[in-house]
């Protein structure tokens, strides 16, 4: 059997049953271990080399699988996009600049779902939107009558997934997802003792923020105690509480409400350096609002900037696991498939299914919702996930999805796990992790040879050692020896 993946290179030992029938023992008995007693654990292990199933304890079980769902998102993304897709960002005007420069009327950004207008692609978020300010220079433009408007109407759809949390909508990694994003679309605020009796210093990064920021906090000598209240899904924010002398401060990432409006507010002052006046204010229009304010009938092309390719955005989504460029990707994909009356969202979970059924997975084995795996309502099965893995590991993109996931102990999510271990630098996978669900899902070879693609999905388990517990059984894999 040839396999796509690097991983899968050389010669496909046989398997033994001695060796078989000690892993499954091992496997059994941890999966009946007394921790689990409260718990719902799903394992599966398929070797890629004979393709024969050697372990199945409630593979058939729907689970929670946490971000390990963007494993079908990763895959979709490369099989439905390919990897050398790229994500366009375009400046449009009515008509084109007159002869000394001036824009009669407003310059439209239009936005497609690019990601890479962050510090994860470029060492300053601001590079491209520089670079974007300077193609727009180049195509003529001084000075803008009307307004700066970042249209993000090419995704017609609510930027949450379904069934994520109030916790996740607070959080960074609950960013809202907009055709129009920027710097992970997440401010950076740090807070910093001043003196004794005096209000904490804040610093934001970057310095623009849409936020209108309270300080309500004291730096005492001890204790540190402080409070952050946020009205809901409002660019509002006020600290309270008090901040220790001695302490180095404390850092709070807040997602972005209608982050198109913050992209228009940074490329404006990007716009500025580079020469470019804009007379109006700096907004946003979203798919509902553009119904009511028409797009030119034939806008004039001014200049585009370009995202680095799928391949390179898959690859950053799933070893960093981030929800925002999980989310994005999947409402690509809905935006290149959806039919008029579509909303993006739904495409692409349409997209999905679609993908997955000629993947061989079953309708009844993947309920997911989101791309991001963020919600609390997906459900996936051990036999799902291993499919797909099955499916992807003679895919024609097999290698780049390979090549996307976490490596034990050396990047990702995987980075400080497994070191000094059989699965160090051999284990490829994605994790997993939300309230009291912990999984582990990829790609390992035996210590025997036979490469072997699992999924372990632990939900309902209240203790606080649930990666350990996922990390010991695929632990048993690594080190499996298949051959008497």
């Amino acid at each position: 059997m040839a396999f796509a993946l690097g991983l899968f290179q050389g010669p496909c030992p046989a398997l033994h049953a001695g060796g078989v029938e000690q892993l499954q023992r091992d496997l059994q008995k941890a999966a009946e271990h007394p921790r689990f007693k409260h718990a719902q654990l799903g394992i599966k292990v398929v070797s890629l080399t004979s393709g024969r199933t050697l372990f199945d304890h409630d593979g058939s079980k729907l689970l929670k699988p946490a971000s390990t769902g963007k494993l079908f998102t990763g895959a979709l993304a490369l099989d439905c996009l390919s990897p050398t897709f790229r994500i366009q960002t375009s400046a449009y005007s009515a008509k084109k600049p007159t002869a000394d420069g001036r824009i009669e009327g407003d310059l439209i950004v239009y936005g497609r779902g690019d990601p890479s207008f962050s510090a994860k692609f470029h060492r300053d978020f601001r590079e491209p939107l520089a670079k974007f300010a300077k193609a727009i220079f180049q195509a003529g433009v001084r000075t803008v009558s009307g307004d700066l408007v970042a249209d993000e109407s090419f995704f017609n759809t609510e930027g949450f997934g379904p069934g994520w949390t109030w916790e996740d909508l607070k959080a960074g990694y609950g960013a809202e997802a907009s055709a129009l994003s920027v710097h992970d679309n997440v401010a950076a605020i740090h807070l910093s003792p001043g003196k004794i009796g005096e209000r904490c210093r804040i610093i934001t990064h970057p310095t623009l923020v849409p936020f209108e920021i309270t300080n309500r906090t004291k730096t005492i000598r001890e204790r540190t105690a402080i409070v952050k209240w946020r009205p809901f899904l409002e660019n509002r924010i006020q600290f309270g509480g008090t901040l220790a002398a001695s302490t180095k401060g404390r850092d709070v990432r807040v997602p972005v409400r209608r982050p198109a409006v913050w992209f228009a507010q940074l490329l404006r002052i990007e716009l500025e350096k580079a020469g470019i006046k804009v007379a109006g204010t700096a907004r946003a229009i979203n798919w509902q609002e553009r119904h009511l304010e028409a797009m030119p009938k034939s806008p004039h092309h001014l200049a585009s900037i370009t995202s680095p390719d799928v391949l390179r955005l898959t690859r950053t989504m799933m070893k960093d696991s981030q929800n925002l460029y999980a989310q994005l990707l999947l409402l690509q994909v809905g935006a290149q498939n959806r039919r008029e009356g579509d909303d993006t969202d739904q495409a692409g979970i349409a997209a999905l299914q679609a993908f997955c059924k000629r993947a061989g997975i079953s309708e009844h084995e993947m309920q997911l919702e989101d791309g991001a795996g963020l919600s609390r309502g997906a459900l996936v099965t051990p036999n799902a996930i291993v499919r797909l893995l099955t499916y992807m590991s003679t895919h024609q993109h097999g290698r780049e999805f390979e090549s996307a996931l976490a490596v034990a102990g050396r990047d990702g999510t995987l980075s400080s796990r497994f070191r000094k271990t059989a699965a160090a630098g051999n284990l490829r996978g994605k994790t997993g992790s939300i309230n009291f669900v912990r999984t582990l899902s990829g790609y390992v070879k035996a210590r025997s040879g036979e490469v072997l693609a699992f999924s372990i999905l632990l939900n309902a388990y209240a203790a606080n050692d649930g990666r350990s517990a996922v990390d010991g059984i695929a632990l048993l894999l690594a080190n499996a020896n298949l051959r008497p």
